[in-house]
């Protein structure tokens, strides 16, 4: 009976081991599909910056970065190091590449802190299996630049003359523009999708004078545009002070105070 017992109990192991390696023999190997990416990045701020030509862009030095939700596949590669190669990854959905002349630090930092132009640009795709994935992206002007110009009458008559702005939430990044510097200064901001509060206040000092007139206001600039601030005192007894805002070429607003002063007392 003891024996029975035991031989049916050496018969169910031997089953069960049997039917678990039938089951693990069944189950097919876990295997990611790969896929390829072959990149292209395009600068096309010279098609879209009117204003001023942007100048020592070379798309072989911009960062590309590629990502996948929270994983970085890779990060800063020059595009010069990787163009003509296929980029080989997992497929799937959720891939994020990025490319950039620099990043929105470097964009504020450089230059004394007047910053520097940032063309970027980014873009979601899926890599498919066995067939090539072509991505492209067309850099543009990703953040927004501000230069000034003084009117042929202020220049002049007047032996100062100066513009001070900066950003509203950035108090401690500002810039003055005067007869010393205007002529080839810019200043750039990264401004976001809802735009950013730029204050600016401009200062007159009249002949004979030493207090000097000032005029505040405020300008929002929106993303991925060139700001031109034209200055201007009119050439008569009594004036008005008017600033000219161009964006892109276009003249789109003439704000002018409403204090009159004499630019001849």
């Amino acid at each position: 009976m003891i024996m029975n017992k035991r031989i049916l109990y050496l018969l169910s192991a031997l089953c069960f081991f049997s039917f678990a390696s039938c089951t693990n023999e069944e189950e097919p190997a876990l295997s990611e599909e790969k896929g390829e990416i072959w990149l292209s990045v395009v600068d096309t701020s010279k098609v879209e910056v009117v204003t001023r030509a942007l100048s020592g862009f070379d798309v072989k030095d911009f960062n590309v970065s590629l990502s996948r939700g929270e994983t970085v596949v890779f990060s800063s590669r020059k595009y010069g190091d990787i163009a003509g190669s296929p980029i080989t990854c997992g497929a799937g959905s959720g891939y994020l590449l990025t490319a950039e002349s620099c990043t929105e630090g470097e964009a504020e930092r450089t230059n004394s802190g007047w910053g520097q132009a940032r063309l970027a640009d980014d873009t979601l795709f899926t890599v498919k299996p066995v067939v090539a994935t072509e991505v492209t992206l067309k850099c543009a002007l990703a953040n927004s630049s501000v230069n000034v110009e003084f009117s042929d009458f202020i220049k002049k008559l007047l032996s100062s003359y100066k513009i001070t702005l900066y950003a509203a939430d950035a108090s401690s990044r500002s810039f003055t523009f005067d007869k010393s510097n205007y002529s080839y200064k810019t200043s750039y901001f990264n401004v976001g999708t809802a735009g950013r509060a730029l204050q600016y206040t401009v200062s007159l000092t009249l002949p004979g004078e030493s207090v000097p007139h000032t005029y505040s206001s405020t300008l929002t600039l929106e993303p991925s545009h060139s700001y031109h601030l034209t200055v201007k005192l009119d050439n008569e007894s009594k004036s008005k002070i008017s600033i000219g805002i161009t964006v892109d070429g276009t003249l789109v607003e003439e704000k002018t105070f409403t204090e009159i002063i004499n630019p001849y007392k």
